[in-house]
């Protein structure tokens, strides 16, 4: 018996409730995300890769989230969901009175005209019965102090935010632009949102130095896990491309595979572009396609011109440097060698990459001294950049038996390809 899956859902076509009983006892089957082909030689692996390649042609890793309003994937992690869980299930609340009393008294550090919003002045905050209907409640620092003091706000950092903010609010709707006392409370008002901004900035820091907070606050390790993946995720270069690795014996038959059994006339109208073939080899195996075009040509023919589609790359030397992760995830098929991943890891992964973009964009002390000096400063391989569709690796089992730069390599690919599980349009390994 056999069965017709869906692509994209997983689920089988014309799916009867016989049918659904027999094949999974009710159960509704999924496609596995990945997996292991193990025919024995000359059975057509090879063709049958290309056929799943070519069978979800057009599928890409690029979020839609933006663009479809009818996808159901978890919301992404803001920093404000770090912040306020940081916030009101790590920090005490003698803690949270004192950051909030600091944030006030910096505030008036910052400009000597706070003294006009110090008391309750009924002509800088208004308090008539029609100011009143329109602003809800006045409010002065002096009351705001108070009810620090008095732990009022308790955990409810916004509702702090908020008082401050209605102070200079009900100023500039009480007096008119051109008055002293408007310009004060916006310049003020913009002031605080400064000084908020950069506080929770350094909270959200202190929550992701804080290692240890991971294993006694799960939602807070759990909001850190999900923002750093949104984080390598919006990093990454999106793709519909698939990633070959394979020994280095294996390029031409590779190269020659997928130009002997791929239609180019399915994929597209356009001239398909062949890149990175060795000079000393023909391209008999290539007619209608662009062999010999230059980086910059290929480039411009595809992406102003249009008149060329990027099909495949072909990384035949492993000591020459690759193009930009945004020209690779331009290709469908991109075929690089175990060799490349053995030379490449010891630049590190995006991930180190990151971190280290952070350190030299934060202060020093946001890291400690071991950290900095486990963060490589090279510039990782441009196929680490790329969110893959799709990773295979072929004859795998030479990869060797034990952890080496090749499987460290091939590791965080995989984990960063089968790891967004936001995006409506998996990715998967073979």
């Amino acid at each position: 018996m056999s069965h017709r899956l869906d692509s994209q859902t997983g689920g089988l076509y014309g799916r009867s409730s016989s049918l659904s009983s027999s094949v999974s006892g009710g159960r509704f089957r999924r496609v596995a995300r990945g997996g292991l082909l193990c025919d024995d030689p000359g059975l057509g692996k090879t063709i049958t890769v290309l056929s799943l390649i070519l069978q979800t042609f057009g599928l890409t890793t690029e979020s839609n989230r933006k663009n479809d309003d009818t996808n159901t994937s978890l919301p992404a992690v803001t920093d404000h969901d770090v912040f306020q869980t940081y916030w009101k299930d790590v920090l005490t609340l003698d803690y949270q009175h004192a950051a909030m009393l600091w944030l006030v008294n910096q505030l008036r550090r910052c400009s000597t005209e706070a003294k006009y919003f110090e008391n309750p002045n009924l002509s800088v905050l208004g308090t008539s019965d029609s100011e009143s209907q329109q602003h809800g409640r006045s409010i002065c620092i002096r009351d705001i102090l108070q009810k620090i003091k008095l732990k009022s706000y308790g955990d409810d950092f916004e509702g702090f935010c908020n008082d401050v903010e209605l102070c200079f609010q009900n100023a500039m709707l009480c007096n008119p632009p051109d008055h002293h006392i408007y310009t004060a409370a916006e310049q003020l008002l913009q002031m605080f949102d400064n000084l908020v901004h950069d506080f929770k900035a350094e909270q959200i820091c202190s929550a992701k130095r804080q290692t240890h907070l991971k294993r006694n606050h799960k939602k807070l390790a759990h909001l850190l896990t999900e923002s750093a993946k949104e984080e390598l995720f919006d990093a990454l270069s999106p793709s519909s491309g698939t990633l070959i690795v394979v020994p280095n014996t294996l390029l031409h038959h590779w190269q020659d595979q997928i130009m002997l059994h791929v239609s180019v006339s399915y994929c597209s109208n356009k001239i398909p572009v062949v890149y990175g073939l060795p000079t000393s080899r023909n391209c008999q195996f290539f007619h209608g396609c662009a062999c010999n075009l230059s980086l910059e040509e290929m480039v411009h023919l595809c992406t102003v011109e249009k008149t060329h589609y990027p099909l495949l790359f072909v990384d035949s030397m492993a000591t020459k440097d690759l193009p930009s992760a945004e020209v690779l995830a331009m290709f469908k098929i991109v075929v690089t060698s175990s060799q490349r991943f053995s030379l490449e890891w010891k630049h590190g992964s995006m991930t180190r990459e990151l971190r280290r973009h952070k350190m030299d964009s934060s202060s020093a002390l946001d890291f400690d001294n071991d950290t900095i000096s486990t963060i490589p400063d090279t510039i990782c391989c441009p196929l680490l950049k790329v969110h893959w569709l799709r990773l295979i690796v072929d004859e795998g089992h030479t990869m060797g038996g034990s952890t080496n730069n090749v499987i460290e390599f091939a590791s965080w690919i995989t984990a960063q390809t089968m790891g967004n599980d936001r995006d409506s349009n998996s990715s998967d390994v073979v």
